[in-house]
């Protein structure tokens, strides 16, 4: 098949990903195509005065995992040029300013989803912070949001918080606000786990490993709790402070929840992103294990005895067979290994349960139990609001 015998300089082309940008003449329907790098680019928008086209991509290097960069160029696909090349973060979204001499962009920094305010000569200005996803699930923290940019410049944008669901907020003039309050009833009836930041170095390295630990509701450290290791998939994505109701569930259930963003995760710059490249899974199982030890330290330090050989490792995926399930398959034979080798039945307890998705009988069973939980809970609202309603 001529199909597979290219020469090997073409091959480049070929197993690229490869999205270009095209002007469409609406007279005739005929097609110009704009960009020409080898390379993902999309999302293009014509600046107001119609002088200049930003896009979004990157030149495939055929190397895992790449930065997002904004690429402007004439109308006609002349002069293209990439806005702060040096810009270590991928770029979610772009969209022009009234005065077509910046963009205002989105991008996840350290698991933050921030918007800024992004100059044609490579300057950046923070302009707001703490997006989440409002139009996913919030079953699990991964990293995300939406925004839109009114003539004048004010920010409408999906905000979150590890303590509420995602709302509506507004910045104008670097003042922020709340518009939306979507949850407040349900919310006051709900008796939350407290999240927090939990310091992380790397055992392997000594790389500082973004991490964070919930607590159950009336945390009691004389108490022992189990913990819970959660394992983002991706690999190239990234969880963050933000609500998670699985995590709630697991939480009101008694559970220490730890999770975090090993190396492979993005938000980071390429460089940490791509430790894992053509080495996958390796040290990335050192952070995970990295960030158990840093909650059993911390829960100690605290005076709490948590039951870490009995923690669960469940990984969360894309699909059933993500990336977060090879993380979990190794963590299973290395945990088992270790604690057959030093088993100290007087510490540990009789065993050690670890997970996946649809085998998980802590997952059913918590999830049943909310189910009931939740029925109740807007029931009692609903009684709340007919009796204020026939006062």
């Amino acid at each position: 098949n001529a199909d597979w015998m290219r020469d090997p300089e073409d091959w480049g082309r070929h197993t690229s990903m490869v999205l270009s940008i095209y002007r469409v003449d609406l007279a005739d329907g005929s097609l110009v195509q704009l960009s020409h790098e080898v390379g993902p680019y999309h999302a293009p928008t014509v600046s107001p005065d119609g002088k200049m086209i930003a896009y979004l991509g990157y030149v495939d290097r055929h190397v895992a995992n790449q930065n997002v960069h904004v690429t402007v160029m004439d109308p006609d696909g002349s002069h293209p040029r990439v806005i702060a090349p040096s810009f270590d973060r991928s770029i979610m979204a772009a969209h022009w300013a009234a005065d077509s001499r910046s963009l205002y962009i989105q991008y996840v920094d350290e698991a933050i989803t921030k918007v800024a305010r992004m100059g044609l000569d490579g300057r950046i200005e923070p302009v707001a912070d703490h997006l989440a996803d409002g139009e996913g699930p919030v079953q699990l923290p991964y990293t995300g949001g939406e925004f839109a940019v009114a003539e004048e410049g004010t920010i409408a944008y999906v905000g979150g918080h590890p303590d509420h669901l995602p709302e509506i907020f507004m910045t104008r003039n670097g003042k922020s606000r709340r518009l939306t309050n979507l949850n407040t009833d349900l919310l006051a009836e709900l008796n939350l786990g407290k999240l927090a930041a939990l310091p992380v170095k790397s055992s392997f390295d000594g790389r500082p490993i973004s991490a964070w630990e919930l607590l159950p509701p009336n945390f009691d450290p004389k108490k022992k709790y189990p913990l819970i290791l959660e394992i983002h998939g991706g690999p190239y994505l990234s969880y963050g402070p933000v609500f998670s109701s699985e995590y709630q569930l697991y939480a009101a259930a008694g559970y220490i929840v730890v999770y975090g963003n090993p190396r492979g995760s993005n938000s980071y710059g390429e460089e940490f992103a791509n430790l894992i490249y053509n080495n996958y899974p390796s040290h990335d199982y050192d952070d995970l294990m990295s960030i158990v030890d840093a909650a059993i330290a911390r829960a100690r330090e605290d005076g709490c005895d948590v039951q870490a050989a009995n923690a669960m490792a469940t990984a969360r995926g894309l699909a059933p067979h993500s990336t977060g399930d090879v993380q979990r398959d190794r963590l299973i034979v290395e945990t088992t290994l270790k604690l057959l080798a030093k088993w100290d039945p007087k510490r540990f307890g009789d065993r050690v349960q670890l997970a996946g998705d649809a085998d998980n009988p802590l997952k059913v069973e918590v999830e049943s139990q909310a189910e009931k939980m939740m029925a109740a809970l807007l029931q009692n609202i609903e009684l709340k609001r007919q009796a204020n309603g026939s006062r």
